[in-house]
């Protein structure tokens, strides 16, 4: 998965990886099938046609972070409610704060 975040075209085990994520086009079963598989990619990055790509953009801290933020703040707040004497998260009016913006962003500006 990390090769194919940064952009590499992976060919898999079929076995061993989410067939989901994957083209069958980029899973193998076998020695063999990997050769073949392997030889056609060959041939592509010869001719110049474009590898095919895995998608994973979904995954990615700026597509997550949201997901992130409210899940804690869910858990936080469920905390505090069942435990109203000891509220870590909680301000003084007793509300979990949220998140806004992307933490990583407000801690490194864009340039």
């Amino acid at each position: 998965m990390e090769a194919a975040i940064t952009g590499c075209t992976p060919l898999v085990p079929d076995e061993q990886c989410y067939p989901e994520y994957y083209p069958n086009s980029l899973r193998y079963i076998g020695v063999t099938d990997a050769l073949v598989k392997l030889a056609s990619l060959a041939v592509q990055v010869r001719e110049h046609r474009p590898l095919p790509k895995v998608e994973f953009e979904a995954f990615s801290w700026k597509q997550q972070w949201r997901a992130y933020s409210d899940c804690l703040y869910r858990l936080a707040r469920k905390e505090h409610l069942r435990n109203k004497t000891r509220a870590p998260c909680a301000s003084a009016k007793g509300d979990v704060p949220t998140i806004d913006t992307d933490p990583l962003e407000a801690n490194n500006p864009a340039q």
